[in-house]
């Protein structure tokens, strides 16, 4: 299987530094701006089938990216969401403490969310799916940033769960790119944001 995955592009509760989990927020201005550069990046590329996540933030991308993919078939999984934070939803990042919660890091759970050990579960299981399904096609998946380090930490074993989620922040419309033949994964692109290039140096 190729496999593409992009998070989606900026929303005002990303630029305010504002957990979403669940929450189903808009796309901001920039987020748009940046999703047309990515679409853009992704025309010259060619998929078999395209998941994303229902949440707006990553449905709002299908319709530009399917301007060049307008034959590919769409697949919204709920599978594909973000961690659900509960409590902490919409509430600001840098008042977040995970001292305060009980348990180790993977088992930590905010009042109504998730773990990331149950956030393990869930994506392993639609990984499963996909190299069951989609083993020898060209898979795109738009998805959000704990998706992407849950599914980078699953395939990546240099690349602790741990680490990727108290260390590491996926870009904006980051691309990650990777051939899974089995268990043999190879990368190829990581958090790419070169079709961003010229806004970063505005």
């Amino acid at each position: 299987m190729e496999l593409t995955v992009v998070r989606h592009g900026e929303t005002t509760h990303n630029a305010a530094g504002i957990m979403q989990g669940h929450l189903d927020v808009d796309l901001n201005e920039s987020g748009h701006e940046q999703t047309k550069a990515l679409a853009k990046r992704l025309g010259e590329s060619k998929f078999d089938i395209i998941y994303s996540s229902d949440l707006k933030r990553c449905a709002e991308m299908i319709k530009e990216i399917s301007k060049y993919h307008s034959g590919t078939p769409v697949i919204y999984d709920s599978e594909m969401r973000e961690r659900n934070l509960g409590e902490l939803q919409g509430t600001k990042r840098s008042d977040l403490n995970w001292d305060n919660f009980p348990g180790t890091f993977m088992d930590k759970k905010p009042k109504g969310g998730e773990s990331l050990n149950e956030m393990k579960e869930r994506v392993q299981s639609f990984l499963d799916m996909l190299k069951q399904k989609h083993s020898k096609e060209r898979v795109l998946l738009v998805a959000h940033g704990g998706f992407m380090r849950m599914l980078t930490g699953i395939l990546s074993p240099e690349f602790s769960i741990e680490v990727a989620f108290k260390k590491f922040k996926f870009h904006n419309t980051a691309v990650c790119e990777w051939t899974i033949e089995g268990d043999k994964v190879q990368e190829h692109k990581f958090n790419d944001i070169s079709h961003l290039a010229f806004k970063l140096n505005d």
